[in-house]
């Protein structure tokens, strides 16, 4: 009997247990911007887990990107392109579906891709088919992208999510109560943070595919999904003068005149939102009469402070950049609108258990009762330890993300002659001469403040 409960306790544990762990070699590589041991864990890990195969697969997509492993980063994407259009195709499949588990931690179960997962596989794939100069499976990939934002890029599909209404009042109710509140007030604090007037989160996944049009155009209506998608990208940043440019040209380009050499910088700086683990005490009248009170684990986010300084500068002259999208907000929004039915589930789940718990240990203490023998001692004093290690193993908080995924993405568009070098200030050693060509994309990235930063250049149009 105790060797069969040790084996059923272990079986919530490991899974958690070993991502938990390959995370967190995976997050000091990418703090200290080591790529290269971020692609070796995550191409490891996805060989070894299905659970986060999916996850590990966008590390290692992005990670090998950096590095300027392309055509290994294409087929990473590919992967997971491949799976979620396999997820989209299924009969019963449902955009605002979101499964926990009411008995194992959430570890247990294959990992759920966020909406920002989605849109910025896509978007990569995108670069990368752009970088690889090939323009018919580019084309592919914007019409991939264009459905996956027109599907995930609104938090609105949090709202038919399948928690019952009235749970949800409840716990809306019980949130308000005493240390309860003390302790979700620190999540939403963490969440306030971020501040409430960023929208243009995704605006460069917008703009990338109007630039794909706009310049690999093979028709006159390339020109009008091009100056849709750059309309789309103004509107969510107005500010962005580079999304301005490009509107202008789009329509020149549309009349059939030409434009002059373009060379586009692409900055991408920082990494996703750090996720934590907030336990929360519940009142479990909620669920049940048994018992007073539930431990529930939450998950949270706080800031992973993206704000240094990272200039460039043309032949020694200092490149003004402009900002276009924050993943780091794409994510952040999504959380919010969905942590009303993450925290409800949470709860109902954590009652249930403490409940089943309790009618555990209330079946063994009778048995005890009646029969006053060893082995209904043991079996009790089992039956109270092994519910609670159960209980406890099993309510995690799932914080499994794409930690990779970079805060900020900003832009620069020049007009520098074939033979200008682009260098990072402060790192003469990080550059790169400008070759000829009609349009060229210069990638930067950079995931930390102390991290190598690493630049490369290609041409987009020769």
């Amino acid at each position: 009997m105790t060797r069969i409960l040790v084996s059923i306790l272990c079986l919530f544990l490991v899974g958690c247990v070993s991502y938990v762990d390959q995370a967190e070699v995976a997050q000091q590589a990418i703090h200290s911007g080591d790529f290269e041991t971020l692609a070796s864990v995550a191409l490891a890990e996805a060989d070894q887990s299905s659970n986060e195969f999916l996850l590990w697969q966008l590390e290692a997509g992005a990670a090998l990107r950096a590095q300027g492993k392309i055509k290994d980063s294409v087929d990473c994407f590919e992967r997971v392109e491949k799976a979620l259009r396999a997820e989209e195709e299924r009969a019963d499949f449902s955009i605002s579906e979101e499964v926990v588990g009411v008995f194992s931690n959430d570890y247990a179960q294959a990992y759920r891709p966020k909406p920002a997962d989605r849109i910025f596989a896509s978007t990569y794939q995108l670069l990368n088919w752009m970088e690889m100069g090939d323009l018919a499976r580019a084309r592919v990939s914007v019409t991939r992208l264009r459905f996956v934002q027109e599907k995930w890029g609104n938090r609105q599909i949090y709202l038919s999510a399948s928690a019952k209404q009235e749970k949800l009042a409840e716990v809306e109710k019980a949130s308000q109560e005493g240390q309860t509140k003390v302790a979700l007030d620190e999540i939403e604090k963490d969440l306030a943070s971020y501040g409430g007037g960023s929208t243009f989160d995704d605006a460069f996944s917008h703009w990338l595919q109007g630039v794909f049009l706009m310049h690999a155009a093979r028709e006159a209506t390339d020109y009008e999904r091009a100056r849709k998608e750059l309309l789309a990208a103004h509107q969510l940043n107005p500010e962005c003068s580079v999304i301005r440019a490009d509107q202008a040209d789009c329509e020149v380009l549309q009349e059939g005149k030409p434009v002059q050499r373009i060379v586009y910088v692409v900055v991408e700086k920082g990494h996703s939102p750090e996720w934590y683990e907030q336990r929360v005490d519940f009142p479990a009248f909620i669920v049940s009469n048994r018992v007073q009170f539930v431990s529930v684990a939450l998950p949270a986010i706080r800031p992973a402070k993206p704000d240094y300084a990272l200039a460039l500068q043309l032949d020694g002259k200092d490149l003004a950049l402009s900002s276009i999208s924050r993943p780091e907000t794409l994510v952040v929004q999504h959380f919010a609108a969905s942590f009303p039915v993450i925290k409800t589930r949470a709860v109902v789940s954590a009652a249930t258990k403490a409940a089943s718990a309790y009618a555990i240990n209330k079946a063994t203490e009778q048995r005890e009762q009646r029969k006053q023998d060893n082995e209904s001692r043991w079996l009790r004093a089992i039956g109270q330890i092994g519910a609670g290690v159960y209980t406890v193993a099993s309510t995690r908080a799932d914080l499994r993300h794409w930690r990779s995924l970079p805060a900020r993405f900003s832009l620069a568009r020049l007009t520098a002659p074939a033979g200008s070098k682009i260098t990072v200030a402060g790192k003469p050693e990080v550059s790169c001469v400008l070759p000829e060509g009609k349009v060229l994309l210069v990638s930067v990235k950079s995931s930390s403040e102390y991290s190598p930063v690493t630049l490369r250049c290609t041409v987009l149009i020769p």
